[in-house]
């Protein structure tokens, strides 16, 4: 596996060669590379480490002389036409370069010989490199990278803002589709989708599938084309044409195995026979990711106008129009649609939701529930860069003391400024590479672990990947992070001495307080820095429980849910259909291990509830209203199987599914509401989308987080499934054994009743409930990782300057415990010193996490940004971390036997 990733990074590599080599030598380089690695890795680290350095000597000596010889053909032909001046630029080119590769080599070797510094450096920076170039491909990805449509920037998606009656946004209604489609000179175009579930029989098991309905347009404005066969025509798009059908790459390979005779033949979709027309290309799967369908919407444009917003809308702009002049120009049309459409828009309906409308970019759309954690985390791994190069920079100013002797002997032969920094930039150069070269493989590997553990929904997930642009990012870093810790050596360059450096005592002497200073700056940044990061992972933290102790209406223990849908073909009418998923209830509710079974249209949390205009009569005035209010369609046994409470009056029972004298269930919030201070017993409300009778209020149950858990609750209605015509249902069971071994029962149990109903949407409670975290999860996982990090690197960084000053005042504590001083007292004052760089850094780290309080505070729930407590245990554990890592240097300080340290003085 190893092997396999190191030719693979080399074949990357090759690309900064010239064509000549790469054609000529590549094969026979990456075999050399693939031999040296086996070679080397059978001696273990200490191989891996000579093997990376031996790769990136021989990168750099032969990549320069590759291009070298590249210019001296060029140069050659010019030199012959412009003269020996040119020639001369060359030789001293080509000097300057002999002189940059002995460099390097003398720099390889230099590091050689100090392995643990070298491999604790590079491996430091190898894994802060690779952390920021794995997590800048997602945000590159999903974030910067322009949607895959063309000129994808012109593509917009519209909505109804709805203020009045919800905080959520509406969809267009088939009236306003139309009027904005014929009318509008912003859009160039404009399409509207659904996207419902699907059953496909024949040919294999049955299996449901995410699918959807568009209209024509949605192809046109995306400007997508099939891979095979033709997209949805109008001719396709109008009431009553040949059903057709779409199928994405990935479906057809898999259930057709990649067929291309499959254009032109019939599928069975829902139970009914539908020509397939095409397959799109590869990575296609607007509007979801599991997207594998698409069917005309088949819109009648001289329908009734109604009150109805469930379409979605995609448009494109006409080139050089701005989203806020299509937004002023549909608002005008909003404010119009009292006179259009006086049916389903009345003047008070649109004064009492302000009704109104918004113009937003596709690809903002798209990402605007992750921007801000993945910025958040993208900062974070920043900062641990900036940490690692810190640590770095700390242990070079060690080496650096033990070097003063090198530095004032070649400053003695004749070196100047210039080029003391040469030789240290061209270390820590060869140093940072290694570093990028292995933190470039680390992403490697990275990248793959976050998309797998990535929540599910992360848009484009299907796009991300390491390519050309994280490995610039990378190269970035290595230069950056080079630049940063190799010019600390020569901070102290302006006070050397001669004399005293080129004594063999010279490395007893004692650190300029510059560099003092500095180390004890670098010390401060370090602390400030982990205790930015410990504090956003700890309110993060805070939430992830708040989160867990939300109370959710409902026990998600031992439930599992599964879908099941009924075809119009086996099923054609309302009764069928309902006969069957009562069929199917009686079956699993006789199942020994099963306690109860309900069903439900729209699952807790994952289904969420719709937003519905509901009659409510009975006021106490002894009026009614209409207002829009969530509404969910479940049927007797799911309140029982859900666990959830009853307030007032019982649960809905078979009886109350009867259309005839029908009955509802609302919740402690809808009660509070309408009926304050009085019991909602027998009251009676209605939903308006169908001519259905007046529900009589049956029972009141404990609020339930429908839409998410971090969503609080609303007024909500549970009318019985009976009264839409749904094709499917999600039953949930409540069982007494693990899930893994009711399933086969159940799947068992509704085969029996058909064969080719399949079983859907297959999951616990209390996985839907994680999955509804999994964002949460996910970044506070990340921020965790590397908070830990930084505090690691906080801890290494502080016992590092005090263990090194522990050394140098080894002579003084010798003296003062000679005049003594007692143990203790040393000790104390080297955690004193510990302790006042630590406090100082907490100081700063606070003033800090409070200013970028903003920044974390969208992700945050049930905590303030600036809780006390938090901050309070971020401190404490910081200094305990930092009070462990100074004691060890103070006991060995206590320890000093004075007549050693006055006799090695």
């Amino acid at each position: 596996m190893g092997g396999r990733v190191v030719a693979v990074l080399y074949r990357l590599l090759l690309w900064l060669y010239p064509r000549r080599v790469r054609l000529n030598h590549g094969a026979e380089m990456v075999a050399t590379v693939e031999t040296e690695w086996s070679r080397r890795t059978s001696d273990g680290l200490r191989g891996i480490v000579g093997f990376v350095f031996w790769l990136v000597a021989d990168i750099a000596r032969s990549l320069p002389s590759q291009h070298i010889q590249r210019a001296a053909r060029w140069i050659g032909v010019r030199s012959q036409r412009r003269g020996r001046q040119r020639h001369r630029s060359y030789l001293r080119w080509s000097e300057r370069t002999g002189t940059a590769l002995r460099d390097v080599r003398i720099a390889v070797r230099a590091l050689l010989r100090s392995v643990e510094f070298s491999a604790t450096a590079a491996v430091t920076l190898a894994l802060a490199i690779g952390a920021n170039t794995a997590v800048f491909s997602v945000v590159d990805r999903v974030l910067l990278r322009p949607l895959p449509y063309p000129e994808s920037e012109n593509l917009v998606v519209i909505r109804h803002p709805v203020p009045g009656y919800s905080a959520g946004e509406w969809g267009l209604s088939r009236a306003g589709y139309f009027y904005f489609k014929q009318n509008s000179r912003a859009l160039q175009d404009l399409g509207v989708y659904r996207f419902p579930a699907v059953v496909l029989t024949g040919g294999g098991q049955p299996e449901r599938v995410d699918a959807a309905l568009i209209t024509a347009s949605v192809l046109s404005t995306l400007q997508v084309a099939p891979r095979l066969g033709r997209p949805i025509s109008p001719d396709d798009d109008v009431p009553g044409a040949q059903p057709v059908v779409l199928l994405s790459h990935d479906l057809w390979m898999r259930r057709f195995g990649g067929d291309a005779s499959i254009i032109g033949r019939t599928i069975v979709v829902d139970g009914f026979p539908e020509e397939v027309i095409g397959v799109m290309r590869r990575g296609f799967h607007f509007p979801l990711p599991s997207t594998h369908v698409w069917r005309p919407l088949r819109l009648d444009p001289n329908g009734r106008a109604i009150n109805q917003h469930t379409y979605s809308a995609v448009g494109r702009l006409e080139s050089g129009v701005t989203t806020e002049e299509a937004l002023g120009e549909l608002r005008a049309f909003v404010s119009r649609f009292t006179e259009e459409f006086p049916s389903a828009y009345s003047s008070a309906f649109m004064e009492e939701s302000r009704f109104d409308v918004v113009v937003r970019q596709l690809l903002d759309d798209t990402v605007q529930n992750v921007r801000r954690a993945l910025w958040i985390v993208l900062g974070t791994v920043a900062i641990v860069l900036l940490m690692a190069c810190a640590n770095v920079a700390n242990l070079y100013l060690v080496r650096a003391e033990g070097r003063r002797r090198e530095v004032a002997l070649r400053t003695a032969l004749g070196a100047d400024r210039v080029h003391l920094l040469g030789h240290y930039l061209t270390e820590s150069l060869v140093l940072a590479t290694t570093a990028g070269i292995v933190g470039v493989g680390l992403a490697y590997i990275g990248v793959d672990l976050l998309i797998a553990f990535a929540p599910e929904g992360l848009p484009r997930i299907q796009e991300i990947g390491l390519d050309h642009r994280a490995v610039v990012i990378a190269g970035v870093l290595t230069v950056f992070s080079a630049l940063f810790f190799g010019t600390f050596p020569l901070l102290r360059r302006s006070e050397t001495n001669l004399t005293e450096d080129l004594k063999e005592g010279a490395r007893s002497a004692s650190p300029s307080r510059q560099r003092q200073r500095i180390r004890a700056g670098l010390v401060v940044s370090q602390v400030a820095m982990a205790l930015l990061l410990l504090a956003a992972s700890g309110l993060l933290f805070r939430s992830f429980l708040a989160l867990k102790s939300v109370d959710l209406g409902f026990e998600p223990e031992n439930v599992l849910t599964v879908r099941l849908s009924a075809n119009r073909a086996q099923y054609p009418d309302v009764a069928s259909r309902q006969r069957f998923f009562e069929t199917a209830r009686e079956r699993l509710a006789e199942l020994p291990m099963v306690s109860s079974v309900g069903m439900v249209w729209q699952m807790e949390i994952a289904g969420g509830a719709s937003d519905n205009a509901t009659g409510v009569a009975d006021l106490p005035d002894g009026g009614e209203t209409t207002q829009v209010i969530d509404t969910k369609f479940a049927g007797a046994g799911y309140f029982e199987a859900m666990g959830m409470r009853i307030v007032e009056g019982r649960f809905m029972e078979r009886i109350d599914q009867d259309m005839a004298a029908p009955g509802a269930i609302i919740t402690r919030a809808m009660a509070e509401e309408f009926w304050p201070g009085q019991s909602a017993l027998g009251k009676r409300v209605r939903p308006l989308f169908r001519e259905l009778p007046w529900h009589t209020v049956v029972g009141v149950i404990e609020d339930v987080r429908t839409e998410g858990i971090r969503k609080a609750p609303e007024p909500t209605v549970y009318f019985p499934y009976t009264a839409p015509s749904v094709p499917s249902m999600a039953f949930a069971i409540r069982a007494t054994l693990p899930m893994s071994a009711i399933f086969p029962a159940v799947q068992r149990e509704v085969s029996a009743i058909d064969p080719d109903v399949p079983l859907a949407e297959v999951a616990t409670m209390e996985r839907i409930v994680a999955d509804d975290m999994a964002s949460t999860t996910f970044t506070l996982s990340l921020l965790g990782l590397a908070a830990v990090m930084a505090l690691v690197l906080g801890a290494v960084g502080i016992y590092g300057v005090v263990s090194y000053m522990v050394s140098q005042r080894t002579p003084e504590i010798g003296i003062r415990l000679a005049l003594g001083a007692r143990a203790t007292q040393v000790g104390g004052m080297v955690l004193s010193h510990t302790m006042r760089l630590v406090l100082l850094g907490i100081g700063v780290g606070v003033g800090a996490a409070l200013a970028s309080n903003r920044v974390v505070n969208a992700v945050l729930f049930g905590v303030r940004p600036t809780d006390p407590a938090t901050f309070l245990a971020v401190c404490l554990v910081l200094v305990g971390v930092a009070a462990l890592a100074g004691y060890f240097p103070a006991r060995r300080a206590s320890r000093v036997d004075p007549v050693e340290a006055l006799r090695a003085e």
